[in-house]
């Protein structure tokens, strides 16, 4: 099971690498831990999947919403429109 912890980004054995996104409003990163100090928080293994769950039904909900303006944007177009 998993365990949910608190660490410090600017901590030593921390990696934070930017990824290129579609979105400019998200900002991803591949975030690296090797033997980083962290504070246990103490949550149970069910209640971290659950957030974890939680946080990409939340994260799909945003590029859902993405992708519809992105459709209706070209539907716009298509019509002869003009984005704004």
């Amino acid at each position: 099971g998993g365990r949910v912890a608190l660490v410090d980004a600017s901590a030593g054995g921390v990696s934070i690498d930017p990824h290129d996104r579609f979105d400019p409003s998200l900002d991803l990163a591949r975030v690296g831990l090797d033997k980083a100090p962290a504070r246990d928080l103490g949550i149970g293994a069910e209640d971290a999947e659950w957030s974890k769950l939680l946080a990409q039904l939340l994260l799909a909900a945003s590029m859902a919403g993405t992708g519809r303006a992105a459709l209706d944007l070209g539907v716009d177009c298509g019509r002869g429109g003009r984005p704004n």
